[in-house]
This record gives structure tokens, C-alpha cells and sequence, in this order.
């Protein structure tokens, strides 16, 4: 951890670490004008963009370190950092790229990867929480990171054009608005709609032709409950690029472990002729293992570059 990383953590944790989460969270909302001023001396006007964020991102992981809400919970930068670099290896060479993210929480996952495309015309955050949506713009504000919020329920309609990227953390559970749910192709003919399933949906919708969405989700996905309305889905509306399954250590709980999920929108221009990257990622501390993982990934691009000519 570098020294400014250190100093502006300690900074902030000064004034609301010990706090209760949500004070805690209303605090650095607070403190937020009085960084970015320089009311309150700190070595943030010196910080890259990322470090910025992994500052503000220690101080949240103390504030949240005994939540209980679900939704709180922020992606492990290990995550955010892999998906990240997907991100950056699917938008490479693309010009004035849009971003998405459906459930922007505390905008960690999209600041982490907003800091890894130089090309980023215009960028989206959807929450429906309030507090959660203060905090990213707060962060957003601090990091010197433009970022569009919307406060609401991703699932309704919002004022955005199609989008080039979409990442999102899927909150799983099920969706509680059942007669809004009645709009989507994936809701069940009995009982209540997966919001994970609403929210994969949506975000189909909300990109363009040739645009890529990442999403993080469980690894049943497609053999869970439900999951008998997904295929049809698939076959005729999105097409599964990449599937990258996250190593059984990262998760305390087997049966939360989760996947990086890359889909493409069908359209019927596209042909999908071209081989599905399944790539099991490796322990993240193995360098020599992910290593191995990165060329695997590298070489797949490339084949994909070489068939394109």
C-alpha cells in the first residue's frame, strides 16, 4: 500500500472509522466537499485516480465489515480488478466507449473498471438505493471520475442510449414488483421472478448491436430454479461469449461461488460462428497459474482478430 493510499485512508478513518454503518457512510458523504476543497488537508489532489479508490474502498470495507444487508456488500477488488481487465481486452480499440453498471452500489466494481479504459466517452450508475447511490457519487466526486447516476429501480425503463459495456454484480433473490416482472420474457408462468434473470433481461436490451456486458453470477445459474426459461432465452436473444469460473477460494460459502458470464446481444446481422471461451480461472495468488490463465485469454483474441480477416 502506498503511502498517499495510507495517509488519505487514515484521514478519513479518523473521522467516521469508528461509526456505526450507516453513519459511518453518511459521514464520508459529508467529508467527501471538504476533501475535495482541501478543507480537510489530505494528499488526494496528488493521487492517481485508482489509488483513490482503494483508499475510500478500505474505509467501506470497515464501514460494512458487519452488514447484514445483501446489497451492501461490496465485489472483491480481486473480482472487480479480473473483471477489469476482460473489460479492457473486450473494448480494445474501440473510441469513446459508454458504460453501464444496472446495480452501481458504491460504484467500486465500476470505478475499478473505469480506471482501466482510457476511452470512456460516458459512463452510468443505476441504484436503487439511496444511500449506496450518495456514496458512489461522493466517490466518483473524489476520484475525479464523471459518472451518471440514476436513482431507481434498474429495472424500469431509464433515459439511456444503448451502451457499448455493461458489468454488474448480480444481486440474486427474487424480485418483490411481481406485476412489473409480467414485462419481462423471464418471468416464470408460477411464482416470483429472479431478479438476476430481470436484470440479465435488461441489460440485453440496453446494449447496442455490437456491445459486451460482463456479468458476475452464481455458478447454478443455468441449473437452478428457473433456469428452464433461460435457455430459450439464450438461443434466441443473447449469446454467451466467455465463461470464466472464479477459483473455489475466493468464496467462504461453496455454494455462493460465482462466474464471469460475457454475453452478446443477437441480432440478425450477427453470426455466432466462433469458439465460446471457457476459461476456469486459476488461485490468484498463483502467478505462475495466472500467467498461464492471461495467455490462454490473450491467445483466444487473438484467434478471434485472425478469423475476423
Amino acid at each position: 500500500m502506498s503511502s498517499n493510499v495510507q495517509q488519505l485512508y487514515q484521514i478519513i478513518d479518523e473521522r467516521i472509522g469508528n461509526e456505526e454503518e450507516t453513519i459511518a457512510l453518511e459521514g464520508l458523504i459529508q467529508l467527501g466537499p471538504l476533501l475535495a476543497d482541501g478543507t480537510v488537508p489530505s494528499p488526494i489532489r496528488e493521487m492517481e485516480k485508482e489509488d483513490i479508490r482503494k483508499a475510500i474502498q478500505l474505509v467501506l470495507l470497515k464501514a460494512m465489515k458487519s452488514s447484514v444487508q445483501m446489497n451492501h456488500q461490496m465485489t472483491p477488488d480481486a473480482i472487480g480488478l479480473l473483471m477489469s481487465y476482460l473489460a479492457e481486452k473486450w473494448m480494445d480499440g474501440r473510441k469513446e466507449v459508454t458504460v453501464l453498471d444496472p446495480v452501481v452500489g458504491t460504484g467500486n466494481l465500476l470505478y475499478t473498471v473505469l480506471h482501466r479504459l482510457p476511452a470512456v466517452e460516458e459512463a452510468y450508475g443505476i441504484e436503487v438505493d439511496e444511500l449506496l447511490i450518495r456514496v458512489a457519487a461522493t466517490v466518483g466526486e473524489l476520484s475525479r471520475q464523471p459518472v451518471r447516476f440514476f436513482l431507481q429501480d434498474s429495472l424500469h425503463e431509464v433515459a439511456i442510449d444503448p451502451v457499448d459495456l455493461i458489468i454488474a454484480d448480480l444481486p440474486i433473490g427474487y424480485y418483490p414488483d411481481e406485476e412489473h416482472a409480467l414485462n419481462y420474457r423471464l418471468m416464470p408462468t408460477e411464482g416470483q421472478a429472479y431478479a438476476h434473470h430481470l436484470l440479465i433481461e435488461q441489460s440485453v436490451e440496453r446494449l447496442k448491436d455490437d456491445g459486451i456486458a460482463l456479468f458476475l453470477i452464481p455458478n447454478d445459474l443455468f441449473s437452478s430454479e428457473q433456469s428452464d426459461v433461460l435457455h430459450p432465452y439464450f438461443k434466441e436473444e443473447a449469446h454467451i461469449t466467455a465463461l470464466f469460473q472464479l477459483p473455489p477460494i475466493l468464496f467462504k460459502d461453496q455454494q455462493l461461488a460465482k462466474s464471469i458470464l460475457v454475453v452478446e446481444r443477437r441480432t440478425e446481422e450477427k453470426v455466432f460462428d466462433k469458439e465460446v471461451l471457457l476459461a476456469p480461472v486459476p488461485d490468484m495468488t498463483d502467478e505462475g497459474a495466472m500467467r498461464q490463465f492471461f495467455q490462454r485469454v490473450n491467445r483466444w483474441f487473438e484467434e478471434q482478430k485472425e478469423s475476423d480477416h
